[in-house]
Formats: C-alpha cells, sequence, structure tokens
C-alpha cells in the first residue's frame, strides 16, 4: 500500500471541502485521512486562548494512529501552515507534502507572476465549482486565527 494522504483544509470550510477528492483517491484504493481543524466539523471548539500549538497538538492526536504510517500531507491556503508543523512532528514520516494556495502564495506575490496566478486561481476556482451539497462542516464559533487584524480577522470589525 502507498502512503496514507492527510488532507488539511483551509480556514473557509472544514474537511467536508475535500470530499469529492476523497472520494475519488479512495476509489483507487488509496488510504485517505481529513481530520477537522479545532472549531470545524465534529472537532471541538478551541480554547478561549488558541494558537498555532494548541491547533497542531489537535491535529497530532487526529493523526497519533498513523504514527508508523508513512504519509503525504496535502494541504490548502491556512492548512499550509499547520502542515508545515506536522512536518516537523512526523518527521522522516512524511514522505511527501503538497502545498495548495498556500497563505503565502497569496500574501507574497511578486510582480510578472501575473500568468502563474492566474493558472492557479482557474484551479482553485474549478476546485470550489465542485459538488459541496454534502458539506454542512461550518465554525462551531470565530476565532482570530491570525496573528495580526486583516480582512478575515474579527479583530478587524468582522463578525461571523
Amino acid at each position: 500500500m502507498g502512503d496514507v494522504i492527510v488532507l488539511l483544509h483551509g480556514s473557509a470550510s472544514g474537511s467536508c471541502s475535500w470530499g469529492p477528492v476523497e472520494r475519488a483517491l479512495v476509489s483507487t484504493g488509496a488510504g485517505v485521512v481529513a481530520p477537522d481543524m479545532l472549531g470545524y466539523g465534529h472537532a471541538p471548539a478551541p480554547s478561549e486562548t488558541w494558537s498555532i500549538g494548541e491547533e497542531t497538538a489537535h491535529l497530532q492526536r487526529s493523526l497519533e494512529h498513523l504514527y508508523d504510517e508513512k504519509l503525504h500531507l496535502v494541504a490548502h491556503s491556512l492548512g499550509g501552515m499547520f502542515g508545515l508543523y506536522l512536518l516537523r512532528a512526523f518527521g522522516p514520516g512524511v514522505t511527501r507534502m503538497t502545498l495548495i494556495d498556500p497563505v503565502i502564495v497569496s500574501v507574497l506575490r511578486e510582480t510578472g507572476e501575473d500568468d502563474a496566478y492566474a493558472e492557479m486561481e482557474a484551479q482553485y476556482q474549478r476546485f470550489r465549482d465542485l459538488p459541496t451539497a454534502a458539506c454542512t462542516a461550518r465554525p462551531k464559533r470565530r476565532c482570530d486565527r491570525s496573528p495580526e487584524p486583516g480582512p478575515h480577522s474579527s479583530r478587524a470589525g468582522r463578525s461571523a
């Protein structure tokens, strides 16, 4: 059997956002796990003092049954940051890592990358248009996952 594929979602939706991808991978015989971050899907709500460490520890606990497996981490958006922390935690157990539109790509865009960005955006839109009728994961409560105030931050005056 190949690597177990671990699908890490971003902050806009829960693990159910991987539904079509997960079903396609499973149909090929792949082992797939898609944990929910704190406050999403079936995961408990984060603490009042939520931190990156708390989230990483939660994800490690969610995946602890895989410590003896070889893993391929696939992470979208904010999940990319946690994927990097899990890469450190699992060490050589992670054989591959795929980042899909990691937060840093969106933030650190360089001039002259318009064609590459347009291609990435087209793929993202194609992914978003996949049927997600079964997806009911929504944050249980809004929590600020950004260290600085920004457009998605509760400190910026937005409410969920």
